[in-house]
């Protein structure tokens, strides 16, 4: 079932520019660029898979926002944040049993400044952009999506629109029995994009994290391991990178300093049935924000913001 819960902001306030990737997976809504996505547990016993989408794709000119999201306990908190003009809006989502294992209580909450993280509110407080007009509380049900339209652009040709899946059970993307050989990929083999829903990683074939994933502008993968610094890892070959893995399909495998890791999406990364040389680098000095050490997460964005000399310790978003 589909169900729609309105968040409409009249306002011009920054969209985070588009990444130019876009999530076709055969069955969920959406047609716009995908910003950010992920899936989590939330209690009581309710898995959430969700994505942010801008339609139609491209720069917007109001300049950029965070995308962020928490989920705590029973709660998602959601916000986008514009550093540049100290504001932010956002929504609070509060989940309780239905009556049944496979149905739930939804109710819609004010987001308040100090839910947000401190590395999105340094430098001053932030205000609250028009408040939405929360929608009363619903039923949902295993398989049900929840689309929540967050904002038009103020010619209102653009659409900042999150969609959220109800589950019981964590997705497991299908291994690939593509066995290709693979070769380097070039700009005339097409579009690449990641689809992240229901992402899964994996260290020596067991899996070991449902693992955050977030999207900036750009198509080179980023890994953070505990212990290990950050891994970067590209399609195409760029000074100070190794042949060390290979995209199949939906799959992303690589050599890690200790053991191999698999990524999983939910649909071909680069083309369906094609095999492609992965290129890694790792940065071992990373230094990921204070609570995220024993947390595996990761992203894509570009090179140029990734290699170690641009770095800034704590920017995981």
């Amino acid at each position: 079932m589909f169900r729609t819960s309105l968040y409409l902001f009249l306002s011009a306030a920054a969209f985070a520019q588009s990444n130019g990737m876009t999530d076709s997976r055969p069955g969920l809504p959406g047609t716009g660029w995908h910003m950010m996505g992920g899936t989590s547990t939330l209690k009581p016993n309710v898995i959430l898979r969700y994505k942010t989408e801008l339609t139609p794709g491209g720069n917007t000119g109001f300049g950029q926002a965070v995308a962020w999201i928490s989920l705590k306990g029973d709660t998602v908190h959601r916000a986008l944040v514009d550093k540049l003009r100290g504001t932010y809006f956002g929504y609070s989502m509060q989940f309780e049993n239905g009556g049944n294992p496979n149905t739930f209580k939804v109710s819609f909450l004010p987001l308040s400044s100090t839910q947000l993280p401190p590395r999105l509110t340094a430098g001053g407080a932030l205000k609250p952009l028009h408040p939405p007009t929360a929608p009363a509380p619903q039923y949902v049900e295993e398989g049900d999506l929840i689309k929540l339209d967050l904002m038009v652009s103020p010619d209102g040709k653009q659409a900042l629109t999150d969609y959220i899946e109800i589950l019981t059970k964590f997705p497991v993307p299908p291994a690939t029995r593509n066995t290709a050989e693979p070769r380097d990929f070039t700009l005339d083999d097409g579009p690449v994009h990641f689809d992240t829903f229901g992402m899964k990683a994996f260290e020596r074939g067991q899996w070991i994290a449902q693992w955050n994933f977030s999207a900036r502008p750009g198509s080179t993968i980023w890994v953070a391991i505990p212990g290990q610094g950050r891994y970067l890892l590209s399609l195409t070959a760029h000074q100070g990178f190794t042949r060390g893995g290979v995209v199949r399909d939906n799959i992303v495998i690589f050599k890690g300093s200790k053991a191999p890791y698999e990524l999983r999406f939910g649909s071909p990364i680069a083309g369906e049935g094609k095999a492609w040389n992965l290129y890694v680098m790792q940065d071992e000095n990373y230094l990921p924000a204070k609570g995220w050490h024993n947390t595996i997460f990761g992203g894509v964005d570009r090179m140029e913001n990734l290699l170690p000399k641009s770095r800034k310790a704590g920017d995981i978003l």
